[in-house]
């Protein structure tokens, strides 16, 4: 057992962590300018680190094979308000499967939005997710995930978000992609958790390879975000008051494919490198904030107006300012990856 933790210890003894000591405030973050916002991302988001064997990331980044001029967002997932059992375990508010997908589908077109616009201001170009969809090697691996609505539009309804007692019947699902979004997640386990990681890894690595090659791209992003909402009260499981809350997490990574990586080993004379998606960097940060919910029992504030303005609305306002941060942390590491 002591083997196995030394053995734990030591394969993460070489992360480097940054940032991420911070407590984000939505007052505060709506009082900063641009200049102000992008310090403050590095104060609430952690950024990780490590470099490969053989080659440092900084060799690898001022090297020809490490310069990023071209990226491309392939993965965006949502673990949104998930149920195990395909019940609702307390009184409270859920999204049905096509609620979340409308949810994921308005947070991934603002992500991919706002960071083409901020990565353009450091002349790198993020190719689109409808050319990347349209790409031979993108639909390689993994499953093309399936569409739940079919309107233009992603408005959330009445009929997607409700109140629900203990024990109703809900949809299962609770891993989510944008509609027709490739799904290369294995075994329920979603494709961030493999990939938005500092550690050089195997995952996936032929696809982010091949889609690489194919569309010139000289690094790939994934995202991942988590959200729930609890009651407050007494859990007695945990044996712990618990507060009523929204939680929002983030998660993630600019990844080089392997071909890069082995290039440059090469150069240095290293031919025995292994094929490893290499982490530029990798990105988290958790946070929650109260919210009311309606009591108990009750009829009244349960209306679809009613959670638009206790759940949906703050949930939005804090994902959009969040998102803006996290770019900011993606696109200042990107830059001094750039190269002149």
């Amino acid at each position: 057992m002591r083997l196995l933790i030394l053995i734990f210890l030591m394969s993460c003894s070489h992360i480097k962590h940054e940032g991420g000591k911070g407590t984000f405030s939505q007052a505060d973050f709506e009082q900063m300018n641009k200049a102000e916002r992008s310090l403050y991302a590095v104060q609430v988001i952690e950024k990780e680190w490590r470099d490969p064997r053989g080659v440092t990331l900084e060799e690898l980044k001022r090297s020809p094979f490490g310069k990023i001029k071209r990226v491309g967002l392939i993965s965006f997932e949502t673990v949104i308000q998930p149920t195990v059992s395909g019940l609702s375990d307390e009184d409270n508010i859920y999204l049905s499967k096509v609620g979340k997908q409308k949810l994921t589908d308005q947070w991934f077109w603002y992500f991919q939005d706002q960071l083409k616009n901020e990565l353009s201001r450091i002349d790198v170009e993020l190719v689109s997710y409808t050319k990347i969809k349209s790409a031979k090697a993108y639909r390689e691996y993994g499953a093309k995930f399936p569409m739940w609505y079919y309107s233009e539009s992603s408005k959330i309804s009445s009929k997607d978000i409700k109140y629900y007692q203990p024990g109703k019947k809900l949809d299962m699902e609770r891993h989510v992609l944008p509609r027709g979004m490739q799904d290369t997640s294995m075994l329920l386990v979603p494709t961030y958790e493999f990939l938005a990681t500092s550690k050089p890894n195997e995952f996936q690595r032929h696809w982010i390879n091949e889609i690489c090659k194919e569309l010139n791209l000289d690094a790939i992003i994934i995202v991942g975000i988590e959200s729930h909402w609890k009651r407050g009260g007494y859990n007695k499981r945990k044996r712990i008051e618990e507060k009523e809350e929204i939680s929002l997490k983030f998660y993630a990574s600019t990844i080089y494919p392997f071909t890069s990586y082995l290039s440059k080993g090469l150069v240095e004379g290293k031919k025995s490198l292994r094929k490893l998606n290499i982490h530029l960097a990798s990105y988290a940060s958790v946070f929650s904030w109260p919210y009311q919910l309606a009591p108990k029992g009750s009829k009244s504030n349960r209306n679809f107006s009613a959670i638009k303005k206790t759940l949906l609305g703050p949930l939005n306002t804090k994902y959009y300012s969040f998102a803006e941060l996290l770019i900011y942390r993606l696109s200042s590491d990107i830059y001094q990856a750039r190269g002149e």
